[in-house]
């Protein structure tokens, strides 16, 4: 027989896997006049970054054939660097250094440079370096059995690769994730990686790669006993090396080849197929290769020789060519320093002495292959040799140590595969998803707004175009103000409509041709202070009293030139100055039209506030016997918990004042309550019944809230009822209602009921996804009851998984609920939860304060069940602390305590008929027994316990059981007994952990971490934004106030002017400013409203500040002429 396997999935990959990483050809055979050219180049005299490079390319060319003289050259490389404190030199020379001392099975080493180079990397930000060393430090983890750090830094370079879009690089980083997962047997995830890679280095046509990929999805496939895939694969992997002529790839895939056809006993094939290979490894002197199909060839033949109808002649033949091949393999081992291999060469031969019953021999080469495989931290190889030494020994009699070997077996499995390495890569596998999500978003939105801002630039360079298209219409209307102004009249068609335009265009030619001006030089500046927008509100920082100041500059400016062009077309028109004494023109009292416009401005501006309305609620004195119906079972609701006789009164009386009033709303809802007392009573039948009557009313008045409620009801009763299919429908389709109705209450509770299903069924990672589902919407809600309720059922999952302190964590928040609620039953199951867990961690007086705490509200209300699990829990802390009491008192005083509460619970679960906890309680007696040195009585309880489980079929009850009774035969000596027991212990072990869920259950936790952790980066933001806009209203307040006073005080001002002469120039300018002052201030009011109307367009932004300027300019000119006529009147 065959104690340890050679042909495990690491070695049919590692050489493929090296060369992936570290992109290396090992081509010795090709390359040593390139060789003699570097070391010729070192003999010269040259620059010390030069003399670094050069080093350390001679030395990535010895790697394979020397990488002792690899290690010194870049050793000297390491020192220059150092010296000249070059920086990327020194990462360089410390990666090298890395690769050649992983090459050598020194891992420890090796990640010691790869992180050192790592960190010189991260302080340059040089990002493709930190890609490389990561993949590095991943391959190392990797090769040490490490999967969860291999992968974590695996995902953390492929992360880097991506943001940086090197494609070769994330090929190759897709490929060692794929790797890693056919080592765990993940062959799914392994696939998909695997293909990932293919994708991207046949679109890259890295031949060699492609080479590589696809040999290693053969791989996969082969570790799945698909031979026809693998064989199809491994000859595409061939093909391709041929093509290439690349002998080393060559070397691989027929070896792999070989092996296939071993594994399905075609010997003939396999052999020619592994000679193949040895001929091409031998002409090339490729050691490693060499040594490799020795070993496979050695294989073979020791499995020939364990054919049953060999002739013992052949058999000892074969078994002498399978010794001499692996006795080769060993040396050339050897001769390259390959502690890997000859760890796996010894355990070949230990295997094969094991088969010819040479016990002693087999033992002594297996012990050098277990001490080697432990100095290199290769665990897969120790857990296999811990496993073939436990055979060796049980085969010779020698019991103890086949016992000690398998336990130390069972330790470094579990140390390679456990539910928390498992979940640990689950998070990591949900992190990785979580980050190229938001990766791909994040591209996805700046590609949206690269293309966003190309069509905006677009469109405002065809806004802007109109714009000055328009201007120059404008400024060669004013050109040619005159001919027009002339020609028009003459085109107008007489009639007495065109006689009364004639005269209105000859009566205000002045209005018109000024009124063309403004429009002129208003638009030239408005357009400027579109333009330069987003400047402004950088350089104001969007204050708006600085962005008045900036605007009334502009506005100044268009003063000016108005003023400037207006004197110049005056002149040229012949325009006479207004003759104010004999207006006669009824005219609209321009000081009410100032106080209109500003009385207006005033409230809009106070009125932008934050309002908030407050409701008063007033109780009906004469009560309507609908309000009556509602009351009566908003009463039911208050007392079905402390008083349900008293409830059910309620609710009856609320059904028969719905029958006498024929309201169908309260008879639907007065069913309801009847059958939550029926539900609450256990009694099942009656529950369904007037449930399915409340949800029939409900369907035929589609009230869909209603219907979702009686669904939901009848789900319960089926899950109660273990009826979880049927349980699952109607918790759908009331969750398909709810989450049409938008009910966060409804979706939350049918949430955690499904979840509630899934945990019945043992199927925890769905149970943990609905439950955290559940949460989520409930926190969004706000809603306590829910939350407590959700939290509970979360610790129950982590519980259930031996999460304890995160298990805790959710059960002090739901307690701390619950109190405040103050649900007596829920408070009980709650509070014995936090007793088992500050049992699990050996707080014992605070588990007891929970569990008399919990037994004293159990027995308040009642309890059975939960009083029985309680007194077995106090049993179990006592029990516990009988080997920690060093004085004789302390110690029978406990055993004493345990024992007592032990047989309160037994004789409570006889009553109850609960077999499961008769079975624990049984158990835990006889472990008191074994301490106490009855082992006798400790047999028979154990047994009996065992015998409960084994008809139960409770796995865990079962594991329990086999565990405690190997304890017990171990302690008494008869360590056949315990061996055999303790072997059912570790398969039962085995079959309850399920590597797959518990990676499930880690994606569930990330997912949710990082979904919160989103939520509360939503909110934060949220309430910054928030705080942000009450500030900034604070401040606009301030600033519109400031601005309205001094509208105010100019105004006032300018109304004293009329008491003043003064020359028409500083006359016109003293008018508008003001105005100027109050139509800056109102746009830089309206902006942000003008904004979200205009979408950032010019031209609407444009047309909409000039539709406010035509609002004020008539005012202006109206308060001008009255100031004007003040003033002549005083002349």
């Amino acid at each position: 027989m065959n104690f340890f396997n050679p042909t495990h999935p690491l070695i049919k990959k590692i050489i493929v896997q090296i060369m992936c990483l570290f992109c290396i050809l090992p081509t010795a055979y090709c390359q040593s006049s390139f060789i003699d050219s570097l070391t010729t180049r070192l003999s010269q005299t040259l620059h010390d970054t030069d003399r670094v490079n050069t080093l350390n390319a001679l030395s990535w060319k010895l790697q394979y054939n020397n990488p002792d003289t690899s290690i010194i050259l870049s050793t000297q490389a390491l020192s220059i660097a150092k010296g000249i404190q070059w920086k990327k030199g020194t990462a360089i020379s410390l990666s090298e250094l890395g690769v050649y001392n992983f090459l050598k099975n020194y891992f420890p080493e090796a990640l010691k440079f790869h992180f050192a180079a790592l960190k010189i990397d991260e302080a340059l930000n040089n990002k493709k370096g930190m890609s490389i060393r990561l993949g590095n430090i991943g391959l190392a983890y990797w090769k040490q059995g490490d999967y969860r750090k291999a992968l974590d830094y695996h995902f953390r370079a492929l992360k880097i690769s991506e943001e940086l879009g090197d494609k070769n690089k994330i090929a190759m980083h897709l490929g060692n994730i794929g790797i890693v997962y056919d080592e765990q047997a993940d062959y799914p995830n392994a696939l998909d990686y695997y293909f990932r890679a293919l994708k991207i280095r046949t679109e890259l046509g890295n031949k060699n790669e492609i080479t590589n990929t696809l040999g290693n999805i053969g791989v996969v496939y082969h570790n799945q006993a698909d031979y026809p895939k693998a064989l199809k694969f491994y000859f595409k992997a061939l093909n391709s090396a041929e093509e290439m002529d690349n002998k080393i790839l060559m070397s691989i895939w027929l070896a792999n080849i070989g092996i296939v056809y071993r594994e399905q006993d075609d010997y003939l094939n396999a052999l020619n197929y592994y000679f193949r290979a040895l001929k091409i490894d031998e002409e090339i002197g490729n050691k490693n290769g060499l040594a490799y199909n020795y070993g496979n060839i050695g294989i073979v033949y020791l499995e020939q020789a364990d054919a049953p109808i060999v002739q013992q002649r052949v058999r000892d033949s074969l078994l002498k060519s399978a010794l001499d091949y692996f006795s080769r393999a060993l040396t050339i081992g050897k001769e390259v320093g390959d502690k890997n291999g000859i760890a796996r060469h010894l355990g070949n031969i230990g295997s094969l002495y094991a088969t010819t019953g040479k016990f002693k021999e087999a033992e002594e080469y297996l012990i050098r292959a277990l001490t080697l495989s432990d100095s290199i931290g290769t665990l897969d190889h120790s857990r296999n040799f811990e496993l073939s030494l436990s055979h060796i020994y049980d085969t010779t009699g020698r019991t103890q140590l086949a016992f000690e070997h398998y336990k130390k077996y069972c330790a470094t499995k579990d140390s390679i595969f456990n539910e928390e390495k498992s979940k640990d890569i689950g998070k990591l596998e949900a992190r990785h998803e979580w980050e190229m999500n938001e990766l791909e978003a994040h591209k996805l939105l700046e590609k949206q707004k690269r293309e966003t801002l190309i069509a905006m630039e677009r469109r405002n360079l065809l806004r802007y175009s109109a714009i000055v298209l328009l201007l120059v219409t404008l400024v060669v209307g004013l050109l040619y103000s005159r001919r027009l102004l002339a020609w028009l009249p003459d085109k107008i068609r007489v009639s007495r409509k065109g006689a009364k335009t004639q005269r209105w265009i000859s009566v205000n030619k002045q209005g018109i041709v000024f009124g063309l001006l403004f429009a002129t030089v208003f638009l030239v500046f408005e357009t400027i202070n579109v333009y330069f927008d987003e400047d402004i509100e950088r350089i104001t920082r969007s204050n708006v009293i600085w962005k008045t100041v900036v605007s009334c500059l502009f506005a100044g400016m268009v003063s000016l030139v108005y003023f400037f062009f207006e004197r110049r077309l005056e002149k040229k028109l012949g325009f006479e100055k207004i003759n104010i004494s004999h207006e006669n023109t009824k005219t609209l009292n321009p000081t009410k039209l100032i106080s209109i416009f500003l009385v207006g401005f005033s409230v809009f501006v106070l009125s932008w506030q934050n309002k908030t309305d407050s409701l008063k609620a007033e109780l009906k004195k004469n009560i309507a016997d609908t309000t009556r119906i509602n009351t009566l079972n908003a009463l039911f609701s208050q007392y079905i918990n402390s008083a349900p006789d008293t409830a059910f009164d309620y609710a009856q009386k609320a059904l028969e004042f719905s029958k006498n009033i024929k309201w169908k709303k309260g008879l639907a809802n007065s069913f309801h309550s009847i059958g939550h007392y029926y539900y609450t009573q256990a009694d099942y039948p009656n529950a369904i019944k007037f449930w399915f009557i409340a949800l029939r009313i409900n369907e035929k008045l589609k009230d869909k809230p209603g219907i979702s409620r009686s669904l939901g009801n009848i789900g319960s009763i089926y899950t109660n009822q273990s009826n979880y299919p049927m349980a699952l429908e109607y918790y759908f389709r009331a969750l398909k209602i709810d989450e049409e109705l938008l009910n966060k209450n409804g979706i939350a509770r049918h949430l955690g009921n499904i979840g509630n299903v899934y945990k019945d069924q043992t199927d925890y990672p769905k149970a943990l996804d609905y439950y955290l589902r559940a949460l989520k919407v409930d926190e969004e809600s706000g809603k306590k009851i829910g939350i407590a309720t959700d939290l509970g059922n979360i610790g129950i999952i982590y519980s259930e998984q031996k999460e304890y302190s995160k298990a805790l964590d959710y059960y002090l928040r739901a307690l701390k609920i619950r109190e405040e609620i103050g649900a007596k039953n829920l408070i009980a199951s709650t509070l014995g939860n936090i007793g088992n867990l500050y049992y699990s961690l050996s707080d014992y007086p605070k588990a007891l304060e929970y569990y008399f705490r919990a037994l004293k509200t159990g027995e308040e209300i009642g309890d059975k069940n939960r009083i029985a699990i309680l007194l077995l829990n106090i049993g179990n802390v006592y029990n516990d602390q009988v080997e920690l009491s060093s004085e004789g008192s302390i110690k029978t005083e406990n055993i004493k305590k345990a024992l007592y509460y032990y047989f309160q619970a037994l004789k409570m679960d006889k009553e109850l008929s609960a077999k499961n906890l008769f079975s624990l309680t049984l158990c835990n007696i006889g472990s008191l027994y074994t301490k106490t040195g009855k082992f006798n009585e400790a047999e028979e309880y154990l047994k009996y316990s065992l015998a409960i489980a084994d008809t139960l079929g409770s796995l865990e009850r079962i594991s329990l059981g086999h565990q405690i009774i190997s304890v017990l035969y171990d302690t008494t000596g008869r360590t056949q007994l315990a061996f055999e027991h303790y072997k059912k212990y570790i398969a039962a072990k085995d079959s309850i952990f399920n590597e797959e869920k518990s990676k499930d259950i880690g994606k569930l936790e990330m997912k949710h971490e990082l979904e919160i952790a989103e939520f509360e980066r939503h909110k934060k933001e949220e309430e910054e934004t928030r705080l942000a806009k009450l500030e900034k209203t604070r401040e606009d307040k301030i600033g519109y106030s400031f601005i309205l006073i001094a509208v105010l005080v100019l105004l006032g001002g300018v109304t004293l002017l009329v008491r003043i002469s003064l020359p028409q120039s500083l006359l016109q300018i003293a008018t508008t400013v003001p105005f100027l002052l109050l139509f800056e201030t109102v746009i830089v009011f309206m902006n942000p409203y003008i904004e979200q109307f205009a979408a950032n367009d010019p031209a609407w932004k444009l047309g909409a500040n000039f539709v406010l300027s035509l609002v004020i300019y008539p005012i202006h000119e109206r308060v001008e002429r009255f100031v004007r006529r003040r003033v002549g009147r005083r002349n």
